[in-house]
C-alpha cells in the first residue's frame, strides 16, 4: 500500500460532513479484509502538496517486499490557506 491518501479517510470535497468513526482509510479497510497471516506493507511515498522525493526509496522498498501494490493517489481534500499581502499606500 503506497500513497498519500492510503491512510487518510476522505470523502471528497463535495461530500457532506461525516460523523466521527464513520469513515475508514483504504489502508485500514484492506487490513481488515485480508487473511490473518497477510502482511500489509505501507509507505507514504510523497505528499500531494510537497514536491519532495524523500519518501520514494521507502515506497520502492515496500513495493519490492510485496506481492501486489495498491497505490492510493489523488487530490488533497484541504488546501493551504490563501496567501495575503497588505500594502500600505502613502498619500
Amino acid at each position: 500500500m503506497i500513497g498519500p491518501n492510503a491512510d487518510a479517510a476522505q470523502t471528497g470535497d463535495y461530500s457532506g460532513k461525516s460523523n466521527p468513526g464513520q469513515l475508514i482509510t483504504v489502508l485500514d479497510g484492506i487490513k481488515a479484509e485480508v487473511s490473518r497471516g497477510t502482511v500489509v506493507n505501507y509507505a507514504l511515498g510523497c505528499d500531494q502538496l510537497d514536491p519532495s522525493t524523500a519518501g520514494f526509496a521507502e515506497a520502492v522498498t515496500a513495493a519490492q517486499q510485496s506481492d501486489a501494490v495498491v497505490m492510493v493517489l489523488g487530490d488533497k481534500g484541504t488546501r493551504p490557506p490563501a496567501r495575503t499581502t497588505t500594502a500600505r499606500i502613502s498619500t
